[in-house]
């Protein structure tokens, strides 16, 4: 049975604004040197003979015009000529400058493996490539800190390594001083490596797993000539993520260096697990490492050959994990006459609450509930203005949890429960003149706030044979209560004067009010959601001053930061059985989008908008509920209109 809530106060119904973009009217400039072994020599950059600057570093402020790019000199090498580059106002210019080498030749590198899972031991050969250079000193950095000052040194990246590029550097000193560099790549991978081959920049490339008993045998990766600035040792591995089979995301492939990123897009050739069903209607999505979250970003050209070995292939400027993904379907829960409806609860039966707009020319709003196979029902029947629901529970006799409003700026409100053969119930209050109803579980109790005699706000929980009844506060003068389980758990939020903090809690009969762990000197978390298991989910500060995000408790005393879809802030509106949550994330662009987060292995969001169909004309802006079906609720826009929406698997 359906026994949480999705609840949230209209303070917080968005989870943040649109970062402000830099000074208005200036622009930048930033400047990649090129090779590795000049930047290791000492290669530099300047605008219009300024402070010299290390390569990938940029310069901001600069007025808008033509300014002059210098590069400095250094002992062995040519260096690039200068650079006259047009400064546009808000806009970043990237320059790129490469030295070629005059002096003797570099010396020569090898290893054995190049690529691999941490921990990883590698044999490392140097050779001067001078046969005049006399005495020598050698020395080794290997990317991750390490050193040797042997010749041939055997060197081991430790397990708990991060996957990815590390440059390793071999440096010869002759008996003057004088010093001379090479660089190779080395690329280390989650899981092991069915195919790995060095690329170089000047040449295009194919790269195939010729093993026939691999999972991925003749998965293949054709890098064209120019997607890279420096050789690369590229890699094809079995995806080691764990599946989910909520999102339907089952693991495809692994190419390495994880966190590389192309100038020209490489084409994949990988067949598809036996596991998806469908492979013709799926999507490619991408583990982003930068915003620890999944993503299309990148990815197009997706086309299912099909074939004996069920082959797809797809295009990408980036290399991660890549996993299939189910395209699910989306129903328009329509509207009450209006343009505008918000979907905020659904139970098990799929059946739906919020509220719709009933008239096209009026900002009337109306609780609503929808099912399957019939129209938006109405279920207004206050003589107040306008009324939303909340929460929807699965008894026998549907129940809607809500609350009503005389007018749009009343900041007094009505908590009703709603059914089919009463209509909305005056929930009363606890001595003030306000009260809203946020959740609702199936035996009928619910969870909300209202303000005292005094003014100020109290969490409280109301049944039908005991009324309103306040659970008090972990100190401070306020609380709220947000959602509760078929246990009768309740949680939210209250102040705590004795720490000057704003907690989540979680309230129990016979225990009361216990305070959620927060995050180590934060000062702000909120509950809004409870499953049968006592777990919670809302949103938290991550730090003393630090944003605000999604965050899962486990019980009181373990808080999890579910992170985001890139941006600064995130929110988790509810969580069911299976301990998938849903919510809403800032993006990396600034712009608010639905999610949806399960522990599968690598437990990371999932913009809920790479489920839908090609050409939807769908948005998804928040999710706001979740049932243990895994059927997800919420609003988004519609070819540009604000509409409840329902998200399923197909």
């Amino acid at each position: 049975m359906r026994i949480t809530s999705a609840a949230v106060v209209l303070s917080i119904l968005f989870v943040g604004a649109a970062p402000v973009i830099g000074p208005k009217g200036k622009g930048s400039v930033k400047v990649t040197l090129k090779p590795a072994d000049a930047v290791n020599a000492g290669a530099q950059w300047r605008v219009d003979g300024g402070n010299w600057r290390d390569s990938g570093d940029k310069v901001r402020k600069l007025s808008p015009g033509d300014h002059t790019i210098s590069f400095a000199p250094i002992d062995g090498w040519k260096k690039p000529k200068d650079k006259t580059v047009a400064v546009v106002a808000g806009e970043t210019v990237s320059v790129r400058g490469k030295y070629v080498q005059t002096g003797p030749p570099p010396p020569v590198a090898s290893a054995t493996p190049m690529a691999g899972p941490a921990p990883l031991t590698i044999q490392f050969s140097g050779d001067a490539n001078d046969p005049n250079i006399g005495a020598a000193t050698f020395s080794w950095t290997f990317g991750d800190g390490g050193t040797s000052f042997d010749e041939d040194p055997t060197y081991a990246y430790p397990i708990g390594t991060p996957p990815g590029n590390y440059d390793v550097t071999f440096i010869v000193t002759d008996n003057g001083g004088v010093q001379r560099a090479t660089t190779i790549p080395i690329t280390i991978t989650a899981g092991a490596v069915s195919a790995v081959e060095q690329v170089e920049p000047s040449e295009s490339a194919e790269i195939v797993v010729t093993d026939a008993g691999s999972p991925i045998a003749d998965a293949s990766v054709a890098i064209p000539k120019g997607a890279i600035d420096e050789p690369l040792v590229i890699t094809i591995g079995e995806d080691i993520t764990t599946p989910s089979d909520w999102l339907g995301r089952e693991p495809l492939v692994e190419l390495g260096p994880e966190g590389t990123t192309f100038d020209k897009a490489v084409t994949v050739r990988v067949p598809v697990s036996p596991a998806v069903a469908n492979p013709e209607n799926v999507r490619i999505i991408a583990y982003d490492p930068s915003r620890g979250a999944w993503s299309t970003d990148g990815i197009t050209d997706i086309v299912y050959i099909g074939g004996e070995d069920r082959v797809i292939t797809f295009k990408t400027t980036h290399f991660t994990f890549f996993s299939t993904l189910d395209t699910w379907t989306i129903q328009d829960l329509g509207t009450l006459g209006g343009a505008t409806t918000y979907a905020f609860s659904i139970n098990e039966d799929s059946q739906v609450t919020g509220y719709s707009y009933p008239f096209v020319a009026a900002n009337w709003r109306h609780a609503m509930l929808w099912e399957s196979g019939s129209p938006l029902e109405d279920i207004h029947d206050s003589t107040d203005k306008h009324s939303y629901g909340f929460s929807i529970n699965a008894a026998a006799t549907v129940q809607i949890a809500g609350y009503t409003q005389v007018e749009d700026f009343d900041e007094d409100f009505t908590a009703f429960v709603w059914d089919a053969t009463n209509g909305m119930q005056d929930l009363g209050t606890l001595g003030g003149t306000s009260a809203q109803a946020w959740g609702i579980n199936d035996s009928g109790v619910v969870a909300g706030q209202s303000t005292i005699a005094t003014g100020e706000t109290r969490a409280f929980r109301w049944t039908s044979g005991g009324g309103m009844t306040s659970l008090g506060t972990l100190g401070g003068d306020n609380s709220i209560a947000t959602a509760v389980n078929g246990a009768g758990q309740i949680v939210g939020w209250s102040e705590d004067n004795g720490t000057n903090k704003e907690a989540a809690f979680r309230w129990t009969s016979g225990v009361g009010m216990v305070k959620l762990q927060q995050f180590s000197s934060a000062k702000y978390s909120f509950a809004l959601s409870i499953n049968s298991s006592g777990n919670s989910a809302g949103e938290a500060q991550i730090g003393n001053s630090s944003p605000i995000h999604a965050a899962l408790w486990t019980g009181t005393t373990q808080v999890t930061d579910l992170g985001t879809l890139g941006g600064a802030s995130s929110v988790a509106r509810a969580i069911n059985d299976n301990n998938q949550v849903v919510g809403s994330s800032l993006t990396n662009t600034g712009v608010t989008r639905a999610f949806g987060w399960d522990d599968t292995g690598t437990a990371t969001m999932t913009n809920l908008n790479d489920l839908l169909p090609g050409g939807s004309g769908w948005v998804l802006v928040e999710a706001w509920d979740i049932n243990n079906s895994g059927e997800v609720v919420g609003y988004g826009t519609k070819d540009g209109l604000t509409r409840g929406f329902l998200l399923k698997k197909e």
